[in-house]
């Protein structure tokens, strides 16, 4: 064959590679919040492993081979990012002001960037390493992944498994014993064994046996998780309630058309103020019969819409406490607060602040978790000059200071803890304020900033989830939607607001200290993954094959 042909041949090959990256990028993309596809995450990412699996195959130095996972799993990260990103994207256009392709391109470069090495670094890093064997490579993949996943570094906290089996009836249950992330043994179990089916194609052997039984296995888990799921919204829904509150949260949806580059797209016209925030205040308080006169009140007034610093503006501190005193009620906001240091610059947080029905404040949260260029800008202190041109090239960008304390704030019975949007993306935060004593999460955020997206679907799962591994109640009330309410069984107790819909929503929340395995014990099952790996390990170089991988068209993809 003359050189040509060969030429030829191999840009066919890259070609073909690069669609089956993007395939998986493209079906990882949908299975993300906001699209009604989780379980697309049951076979997003066969293709991908595939390909993988296809390079290696090719003779040649194991650094190309690892530099061609890694370059065909930024592509797959980039289509990914793009679909299940958009949220990012129009945030960046509509409020970084960004003309749409570069922002498109921002989200496609830099989120893609880490979904890529997320794909890379779970599923591509090992693979050169790891002994050819038919099938018992794949334990070590598996708990690879499981190791991985609580602890990997990445903007926004997501889990394979957590998307996959978002809402799924009682199989979701099981995140109370091994986290939401720890449901990735399921979905990404799932894939390798369509994995392990193509290898027996490849190979034409009759390991067949491997698949029947790995297939068989999976259904096995799947039915006992879903049997504990079952038994546990059993038991409980039979706890004792423990203390009561009735809970009244506004969502006013008020407009960031001020702070857009094109007012449209900010989807509402209310203007922010004290005066229209407390007259839906009162029609929402009018509008609830309390059960029991004795029974504690809260109202929730969302993230940012409060306009003024509680801290820093007397009147508007008067005009809270009195409203407080005249209704009766306790009242949870959030608003921004500052100090100055002795060098003169300012450092300014987010937080939560709660008034007691004399009108006097009885505690205060500061926000803990930073929106990465949003609220702070990741790396500013190693590398100033990029932050200076960030701070140009982003004129709506704020820098907060991150707090330190995961508060519980007592109303009789009733310990509450308020995280403030994207705090609810953070396993610890919200673990730790349950173990101070909190049995009952009441979150605040404001979702405007990302327009009609997938962004408040991502902040509803991922804070549904905190719900579920703690085993606590929530209140998830903001600005602009979907607030709702919901017992530690993930059961919505009100209706689910739209976005940016005007209304409020109350109900009395029944709190009881439920018992959660993971809450109390998630360390302890990185040692158990890390002992059980190294156990599989064992196996696959005590028996690992010396015929490998088929390389009779091994140049096919």
């Amino acid at each position: 064959m003359t050189n040509s042909h060969w030429t030829r041949r191999a840009f066919c090959n890259r070609g073909r590679r690069l669609l089956v990256a993007a395939s998986s990028g493209v079906m990882f993309g949908f299975s993300t919040p906001g699209f009604g596809l989780p379980l697309l995450g049951l076979i997003s990412l066969v293709p991908l492993l595939i390909l993988y699996e296809e390079i290696l195959s090719i003779p040649q130095k194991r650094r190309k081979s690892f530099f061609n996972i890694l370059g065909y799993s930024f592509v797959a990260g980039s289509i990914s990012a793009v679909i299940g990103g958009y949220c990012i994207t129009n945030s960046a256009h509509v409020y970084g002001h960004l003309p749409l392709p570069l922002a498109v391109l921002v989200t496609a470069i830099g989120y893609g960037l880490e979904v890529g090495l997320i794909f890379f670094s779970y599923f591509g890093f090992l693979l050169p390493f790891l002994p050819k064997h038919s099938w018992a490579d794949l334990p070590v993949r598996i708990l690879w992944i499981l190791i991985l996943e609580p602890h990997y570094p990445r903007l926004f906290e997501w889990s394979f498994g957590g998307f996959t089996y978002y809402k799924v009836p009682y199989i979701e249950q099981f995140a109370d014993i091994i986290g939401s992330s720890g449901l990735s043994l399921f979905s990404v179990g799932c894939n390798l064994t369509f994995v392990l089916a193509w290898r027996c194609l490849k190979q034409r052997n009759d390991a067949w046996f491997n698949v029947k039984f790995a297939t068989i296995l999976l259904i096995t888990v799947h039915l006992l998780a879903g049997a504990y799921g079952r038994w546990r919204i059993i038991e409980l829904h039979d706890f004792k309630s423990e203390a009561q509150i009735e809970v009244v949260s506004i969502q006013p949806n008020f407009s960031l058309a001020q702070l857009a580059s094109n007012p449209n797209l900010a989807y509402s016209e209310r203007i922010r103020n004290i005066d229209s925030l407390m007259d839906d205040s009162r029609k929402a308080l009018a509008k609830t019969h309390r059960e029991e006169k004795d029974l504690p009140r809260i109202l929730v007034w969302p993230e940012s819409t409060f306009p003024a610093p509680i801290f820093k503006d007397a009147s508007a501190k008067e005009l809270v406490s009195n409203f407080a005193r005249e209704e009766r009620v306790h009242i949870l906001l959030s608003t921004v607060d500052w100090e100055m240091q002795s060098n003169g610059s300012y450092r300014f947080f987010g937080i939560s602040v709660l008034f007691n029905p004399e009108g006097e404040i009885a505690g205060s949260y500061n926000k803990i978790f930073l929106i990465p260029f949003g609220e702070s800008i990741p790396g500013s202190s190693w590398f100033p000059s990029w932050a200076a041109w960030l701070r140009e090239m982003i004129p709506n960008i704020s820098e907060f200071e991150a707090g330190q304390e995961f508060t519980a704030m007592p109303i009789g019975d009733v310990k509450i803890s308020a995280p403030i949007c994207f705090d609810g993306f953070s396993p610890e935060i919200i673990q730790k304020m349950v173990q101070n004593g909190a049995n009952l999460i009441v979150l605040s955020g404001n979702l405007a900033w990302f327009g009609k997206s997938n962004a408040a679907d991502y902040l509803e799962m991922i804070t549904r989830w905190r719900s579920l591994e703690n085993r606590v109640p929530v209140v998830f009330a903001t600005n602009s939607g979907y607030s709702s309410y919901w017992d530690a069984t993930g059961q919505v107790r009100t209706r689910r607001m739209e976005l940016f819909e005007v209304g409020h929503l109350s109900a009395v929340m029944k709190l009881a200290k439920y018992n959660s395995w993971y809450r109390g014990k998630s360390r302890w099952l990185i040692w158990f993954y890390c002992t059980l790996i190294l156990i599989a390990f064992g196996y696959l170089i005590r028996h690992r094959k010396k015929i490998p991988i088929n390389q009779d068209g091994a140049s096919g993809l």
